[in-house]
């Protein structure tokens, strides 16, 4: 197996009709990046991209950045964070 040489950006993809197969591909250039995820949409894939945070000791930490799926990346956590509240009003509601 051939070690991967880790850069700032990397853009993680998929074919939502297959989600179990995740490819992804790194750029040290931010507008390469977002040029090779747009790129993927004409090919029916989806993609998030993302900006390296920190790495070693085997462990890397990304930063979802703007494009791709960010954007419903963000409501889906905010959705899963407050899932308790959200069942609780519309059970209240249904009260009535």
């Amino acid at each position: 197996m051939e070690m991967v040489k880790i850069d700032k950006y990397k853009v993680a993809y998929w074919n939502p009709k297959d989600p179990t197969a995740l490819y992804s591909k790194m750029f040290s250039n931010l507008e390469a990046a977002r040029f090779f995820g747009e790129s993927l949409r004409s090919q029916g894939l989806v993609y998030t991209l993302m900006e390296l945070q920190k790495a070693g000791d085997g462990e890397y930490a990304w930063r979802v950045k703007g494009g791709g799926l960010a954007f419903p990346f963000q409501i889906a956590n905010t959705l899963y964070a407050y899932r308790w509240l959200i069942l609780l009003l519309f059970l209240l509601r249904r009260r009535r």
